[in-house]
């Protein structure tokens, strides 16, 4: 630790209380939690030296990255970051965090130039576009896909945080219509909320009760990733029903695993699906046409087959989770040739 300690790099003390001095958004408990990151970075520091780790990237720009920040600022280990959403999703202090950065990856264009116009000259010199892609030997499927064949329940299945800009009400509303027009559909929804499960899942609940659905629709809550596979692969349809989504992952993995994924025209959803030929696009926040696509594809099981392999292909050549990891392997050899690097997130 002693040893440690005199590594700090010359004036990282006080460089790392001027990014807290400066840091924008935060509140003065915010800048208190700074105070301790610099601690905890100090730790983290620790563990990454002892392993020989010369870069890190970091897949959230939340406190992660200011501890990546810290760790740089006082110690000289380089970081790197990947935006996944909107930068404003995560909190004060942008500036400092991607000032420090040696490159940033951003999972579509328009994040990238949203982030672009917030950070002025705080920019990244080198930043690169690469979605947060799928393990595909993890999401694969244990038998092939089929279609609905007209026998049972039509099993549709939605992963996603319960939170109102994932558009569940709306899907719960579709369900229902798509119940009284005749579909046999039945609705999975794993996920929670932000509270626990005592917040917006109240509301959802309250809203499959009003409905009387609470015989075909379930909240399944948090269930680990085995249990999502599981209900991917047992599952005929997926929905992905947003009012605005930088990508969906939860559609990537689906569509991996063969399921034809009915989402919606939002944020960067249609860079993932071609309407129709790799999935089913309908406009955000119409319960009626999320209805009709779910009727769409149980009635014609021909159209879903066809959207099941396009699916998979699609994944497989643009949203690997290779593809994301050679360019940041690509830019952190071009920085240090050929450093140890390390991800994280949270």
């Amino acid at each position: 630790m002693t040893r440690m300690m005199l590594s700090i790099k010359p004036r990282g003390i006080r460089n790392a209380f001027q990014v807290v001095r400066a840091a924008n958004g935060l509140t003065l408990m915010g800048r208190l939690r700074l105070i301790a990151l610099i601690l905890v970075s100090i730790k983290l520091a620790i563990f990454a030296q002892t392993r020989g780790w010369k870069h890190i990237h970091v897949h959230s720009c939340a406190d992660s990255a200011n501890l990546a920040m810290f760790m740089h600022i006082l110690f000289g280990i380089n970081y790197s970051l990947t935006l996944h959403n909107p930068i404003g999703v995560y909190g004060g202090n942008q500036r400092a965090k991607f000032k420090h950065a040696s490159f940033a990856i951003f999972i579509t264009e328009a994040i990238r130039q949203e982030a672009r116009e917030i950070l002025t000259d705080s920019f990244p010199e080198r930043s690169a576009i690469a979605p947060m892609g799928v393990e595909l030997d993890q999401f694969k499927r244990s038998t092939p896909y089929q279609a609905y064949n007209g026998s049972g329940e039509l099993r549709l299945f939605c992963c996603a945080r319960l939170n109102p800009v994932k558009g569940l009400n709306l899907l719960i509303e579709a369900v229902s219509i798509a119940r009284e027009k005749g579909s046999s559909v039945t609705l999975e929804i794993a996920g929670e909320d932000d509270a626990g499960g005592v917040g917006y899942r109240v509301e959802l609940e309250q809203l499959i009760l009003s409905h009387n659905a609470d015989s075909f629709i379930k909240l399944v809550g948090a269930v680990p990733e085995e249990a999502v596979r599981a209900s991917l692969d047992r599952c005929h349809l997926f929905a992905l029903p947003s009012l605005n989504e930088p990508l969906g992952v939860a559609a990537m993995e689906a569509m991996a695993m063969e399921l034809p994924v009915i989402a919606t025209r939002a944020g960067g959803i249609p860079t993932l699906i071609d309407d129709g030929v790799s999935g089913i696009l309908v406009e955000p926040g119409s319960p009626s046409a999320l209805a009709e696509a779910i009727i769409q594809l149980e009635n014609n099981p021909a159209l879903a087959m066809k959207v099941s392999a396009n699916a998979r292909n699609k994944i497989e050549n643009q949203f690997s989770s290779d593809v994301s990891a050679k360019v940041i392997a690509e830019y952190v050899a071009k920085q240090s040739g050929r450093a140890t690097a390390t991800h994280t997130g949270g």
